[in-house]
């Protein structure tokens, strides 16, 4: 992703500013109709915003507003990110970290590799759409997932390693196909030492750059004492960590993950008295709820059925290789696990595979794929179609899946994992 441009992060289709408004109104109050309905019917909220999204669309309305690459990724997600990060308890991301680091970064370069070499074996498309297309779908959004753990009380650990690894394997996605996508329009194929060096630079760049961000928030908000300039400063945290690491050709999502960790724990212990920390979280809680209820709103909106009826064909056969290549990247990891603690259960990776969503993310980097680019059209179709899919037979599953593999309260078995030591930890494990 380049710099921002803020012309074209609202980008509209004729409409007006007015126009953008009242859309934005009405979105909202689809969305509330939609979060009243999820509550009766015990869908998962997420799911059943993209297909209100698809009714509306599919009913021949418009909207004036687009669902465009920087309107996720400047607006969107710095706030998915930083509320994510935010709310992760320290204690319980140290005692699974091992997990989540390989599934976010080796996994990732596995599930890209895999996913990239199964598509050019059976479609045939040429390498530069196969890799694109691997590396913009390999990142998980497993939102409604991690929103359906916390109401079935599944056990922290678990809840915390598909949480963990969404927010990093979505750095190490961006980064992935930011090097891919300057291969594929220089029309060269980068060396693996520059591509290791550019690696290193945007993921540990990013790492670094949001820890320096992140601590000298935590030291801001102890010379602090007053609940708005707190909240303001977590939001100059989130979007200035985001933006400054991209400005610097490092990845934004790492470094406002970082930042967002290291406020959430020790910017949060040292810095903010219970009053602020607890409308720190309350702002947080509602700015991710309001930005999921859009972005998956808009994700129905946007999705051209038509365009998927098109290459049905190739997004049930990504979407397979997809799946597939998930599968094999847990149950590796799951093998791996036996040397670590905590070890993965295999109940826990079925989980893992089946709640591994695809959804903003891999949109966002669809959708920044230059016009020039051979194929862009086929390419976002079918991550559209695959996001599609995922969203609605994955997120509609899981429910029945935990209870079936007895992980739901209403089915206790014990765990093999010991609860960790939060004694030091000032950060909710709730």
């Amino acid at each position: 992703m380049s710099a921002v441009d803020l012309t074209t992060v609202f980008a509209t289709a004729g409409g007006s500013a007015v126009s953008i408004e009242i859309t934005l109104v009405l979105l909202l109050l689809v969305a509330a109709a939609v979060s009243v309905v999820t509550r009766l019917v015990r869908l998962p909220y997420t799911v059943t915003l993209v297909l209100a999204g698809l009714v509306v669309a599919v009913s021949g309305l418009s909207s004036p507003l687009d669902l465009s690459a920087d309107l996720i990724f400047y607006v969107f997600l710095p706030v998915i990110l930083f509320e994510a990060a935010l709310s992760t308890p320290g204690a319980y991301l140290r005692a699974s970290w091992r997990p989540i680091a390989i599934l976010a970064v080796p996994g990732v370069l596995l599930a890209f590799g895999l996913t990239a070499g199964g598509l050019r074996l059976l479609t045939g498309e040429s390498w530069s759409t196969v890799l694109l297309f691997g590396a913009l779908i390999v990142a998980t959004d497993p939102v409604s997932v991690v929103a359906l753990f916390r109401r079935l009380k599944i056990d922290r650990h678990l809840t915390t390693i598909v949480d963990g690894e969404s927010l990093f394997n979505d750095g190490t996605a961006a980064v992935v196909f930011a090097i891919v996508l300057s291969g594929v329009i220089a029309h060269t194929t980068p060396g693996p030492g520059g591509a290791v060096v550019r690696f290193v630079w945007m993921a540990g760049g990013g790492l670094v750059l949001g820890w320096a961000v992140g601590t000298l928030a935590s030291r801001a908000h102890r010379l602090l004492d007053e609940r708005l300039l707190e909240l303001m400063l977590t939001m100059i945290t989130a979007y200035g960590s985001f933006l400054a690491a991209q400005l610097l050709g490092m990845s934004g999502p790492v470094a406002c993950v970082v930042a967002g960790i290291v406020v959430g724990n020790v910017g949060r212990r040292i810095g903010m008295s219970d009053g602020v920390a607890s409308a720190v979280n309350d702002f947080w809680e509602f700015a991710a709820f309001l930005v999921n209820s859009l972005v998956f709103l808009l994700i129905g909106l946007r999705t051209n059925l038509g365009a998927i009826a098109d290459h049905l064909g190739l997004v049930a056969i990504a979407f397979v290789v997809v799946l597939a290549s998930r599968a094999v990247t847990v149950y590796a990891t799951g093998a791996a696990s036996r040397l670590f603690a905590p070890r993965l259960s295999f109940r826990w990776q079925h989980v893992l595979v089946w709640g591994g969503l695809r959804g903003s993310v891999a949109l966002a980097l669809a959708l920044s794929i230059p016009a020039s680019v051979a194929n862009r059209d086929l390419i976002v179709a079918t991550a559209f179609g695959v996001v599609l899919v995922s969203l609605v037979l994955q997120g509609l599953t899981m429910r029945p899946l935990v209870r079936s593999l007895g992980l739901s309260p209403r089915h206790p078995r014990p765990t093999n994992v010991p609860p960790p030591d939060t004694s030091q930890d000032a950060a909710p494990a709730s």
